[in-house]
């Protein structure tokens, strides 16, 4: 389903940015 893979990509992607974000803050 279209609406179920474009979901499950924003999660993915949400997901590696959040984590991004909580490395750099480990790392400043």
């Amino acid at each position: 389903h279209k609406g179920y893979r474009k979901g499950a990509i924003f999660t993915v992607v949400c997901w590696f940015v959040i984590s991004l974000a909580i490395f750099s803050i480990r790392h400043l």
